[in-house]
């Protein structure tokens, strides 16, 4: 059974569970027990995922192995595709929050505070990389003539201009989710935590909506067919109808096109039916168990702990994902060298351990959420 009562299913969808079932036998059986609620609390914290996680898990396991069990980053900060859209999202938080708020007080719509409330919160949020020279200001230091400081305030300015009056009502804005995905298969109880945050809740068309803000360099139809299927929108429509308890189908997608000249804006909306989301779940599930069943394999192979060189084949690479959005993926120098000896060189010198926790990233705390942790996992989460 899988979250039949919680999203008001009306049959039990005995299809999806045989062939869970077979995904089981496929697998072979491991030795770790599935994630519980009291495993969760008391010895499998790190059985709480996000989508940056189970995406970079189904892109490639090695780089999911470094970057989320072993928790390292490549110094040096993030890529400028990264904190241009961080700085983007921050700017439209504040944008969408002065709309909200000028509509309760009754105040009209200024283009020129909203542009200055914008450009404030984008430099807010990407000052300390640009003192650092790892975010340029101007367009002779970026590569490609796209990701720079000046070109951030004529998109924001654009987006004005295309959209100065919006048609929807927001009603929340960065709304956290901890969506909890049980399942009892063959009297084995489990759950799992998915950690998000939702850009803006939206009433639209007569419809409640959630809103993803998405900024990328390469638009159009291919950009939008993405987003369906698509995890991160299957889990935040799935997640908002849990938090809210309310019918929500539909999210729209808010593309702001990253360029050299012009900047281009293009929405469209996609809908999940109850079986969508029911897909998504036990996708989640079974991504989870194969997770799970890796690590066991890693510790099978030496019976006292965890080997790394076991790791690093057992979590393999996939080559094909080396230079995904036409650069390179942070682990690629990781996975040129040969030597264990020459990866733990370039560890020590060429990355640092950062903890992922989905919890810290998404500015939650966990007893917000509903969800339930003592003392020792507080630390971790």
């Amino acid at each position: 059974m899988i979250r039949e009562e919680r999203l008001n299913y009306n049959v039990r969808d005995t299809g999806i569970i045989r062939s869970m079932a077979k995904v089981r036998v496929q697998l072979g059986t491991p030795r770790f027990e599935l994630v519980t609620s009291k495993l969760i609390q008391e010895s499998r914290p790190e059985c709480v995922f996000d989508f940056s996680m189970l995406d970079e898990f189904l892109n490639c396991h090695r780089s999911y192995l470094y970057r989320y069990e072993w928790h390292l980053t490549r110094i040096g900060g993030s890529a400028h595709s990264l904190i241009f859209g961080d700085g983007t999202h921050d700017a439209l938080k504040a944008h969408y929050t002065l709309l909200r708020d000028k509509k309760i007080v009754g105040r009209p719509f200024d283009r020129e505070e909203h542009l200055e409330a914008m450009e404030r919160a984008f430099l807010k949020a990407t000052h300390k990389a640009i003192l650092a020279n790892e975010f340029p200001m101007f367009i002779e230091d970026q590569p490609d003539g796209k990701r720079y400081l000046l070109n951030a305030w004529k998109i924001l300015a654009g987006y004005l201009d295309t959209y100065p009056q919006e048609n929807f009502e927001v009603l929340d804005i960065e709304v956290p989710i901890a969506y909890i995905i049980p399942y009892d298969l063959d009297g084995e109880v489990g759950e799992i935590i998915y950690i998000g945050r939702v850009d803006l809740l939206i009433q639209y068309l007569g419809h409640l909506h959630v809103m993803e803000h998405k900024t990328s360099s390469i638009m159009g139809k291919h950009f939008m067919a993405s987003f369906r299927p698509n995890h991160q929108v299957s889990g935040y429509i799935g997640g908002m109808r849990e938090r809210t308890g309310l019918p929500i189908y539909w999210g729209l997608i808010n593309a702001i096109g990253v360029y050299k000249n012009d900047p281009k804006f293009e929405r469209e909306r996609v809908r999940r039916e109850t079986d969508e989301i029911i897909s998504f779940e036990n996708q989640v599930i079974n991504m989870t168990r194969e997770i799970l069943w890796y690590r066991d394999r890693i510790q099978q192979s030496t019976g006292t702990g965890p080997n790394e060189e076991e790791a690093e084949d057992i979590f393999y690479q996939n080559p094909r994902y080396c230079f995904k959005w036409n650069q390179a993926c942070q682990f690629h120098i990781l996975c040129q060298k040969a030597s264990k000896t020459a990866r733990h060189t370039l560890m020590a010198h060429a990355y640092a351990k950062v903890v992922w926790s989905p919890f810290k990233f998404h500015n939650m705390k966990a007893e917000d959420m509903g969800v339930q942790v003592d003392e020792r996992v507080k630390k971790i989460v």
